[in-house]
Order: C-alpha cells, then structure tokens, then sequence
C-alpha cells in the first residue's frame, strides 16, 4: 500500500495546511484539558468497591444482563457503527482493476471438446519429449471488446 509514497509532496501537503492543523490540535487540546480539569469522583464511589455481588451469577452473566437490559440501545448503536466502519474498510480498499484476468462463466459452459484437447499419437516411452517439451491447452481466441456495452455504469458482478 505505501510503496510508492511521494515524500516531497507530502511536504508540500504539510506545509500548505498546518495553520489549519494547529488551529484544530489547539481546539482539541483546550477540550481535553476542559475535561480533565472538570474530572471528579463521586463521593460514595470509595464504598462502591465494597458492594455486595449478586449470588448465584457469574460475571459474564451479570455483565450479560446489564448490556442487553440496560444498555441495550448503546451495545446495539456501537455494533451499528463498529459495522459502518467494516463495510466502509471493504468499500474504500475495493477497486476495479482492469489487469485482472476475471471469471467468464459463459465461455468456460459453451466450449466443447475439439476446443481444448488435442489428441496426440505419443510413441511408448517418449513421454512428453517426443514433441517437443510440455503441451499447453489451447488459448481461446479473444473475444472483441464492446466499448460502449458498459456505457451506462451497471456492473455486471465485476470487482
């Protein structure tokens, strides 16, 4: 993925926009330290540590009960968004790539026999030699390509 990586460019890039980064690491930098300052335990949270535990249940079920009872819509909205992010991931590294060799079902069920085997008359004990090295299966003629039959952006399975 980065083997190609254009390092004066990126240098261009840094020095075209750092006043807009440093305005928003400023801006975030005050925010957190907003946050961090406000920070404060509740009083009773030294005696929460000395609370009873429910008898009879295992962690993973009292932690079961509470994220489908309690939290249910914020356990449900993280794995939405933890989803998003997966198909985004596929979606961005996906991309038609026009060298690839791709699967034509149609010429693999219509060719016949005459088409990819060629019956030979090998002498006993010549084995592959006799004619010359290995035999290849026959290449197919290429088919024309329609340059207007995609014309209109429908995708025909093709990644």
């Amino acid at each position: 993925m980065m083997l190609d990586v254009d390092f004066e460019d990126l240098r261009r890039g840094v020095q075209r926009y750092w006043i807009a980064g440093a305005t928003v690491g400023a801006v975030l930098f005050i925010e957190l330290a907003a946050v961090l300052g406000g920070w404060k335990l509740a009083p009773s949270a030294g005696q929460l540590r000395m609370s009873p535990v429910p008898s009879g249940v295992s962690n993973t079920q009292a932690l079961g009960r509470i994220l489908y009872t309690d939290y249910v819509f914020l356990f449900q909205t993280a794995g939405l968004i933890l989803m998003v992010a997966m198909i985004g991931a596929i979606v961005l590294t996906l991309r038609d790539r026009k060298t690839s060799r791709h699967q034509n079902i149609r010429t693999q069920t219509e060719r016949s026999v005459t088409e990819t085997l060629e019956m030979m008359s090998v002498s006993l004990g010549a084995g592959t030699t006799a004619s010359g090295g290995y035999l290849r299966p026959k290449e197919p003629e290429p088919e024309p390509v329609d340059e207007h039959a995609d014309a209109g952006g429908h995708g025909h399975g093709h990644h």
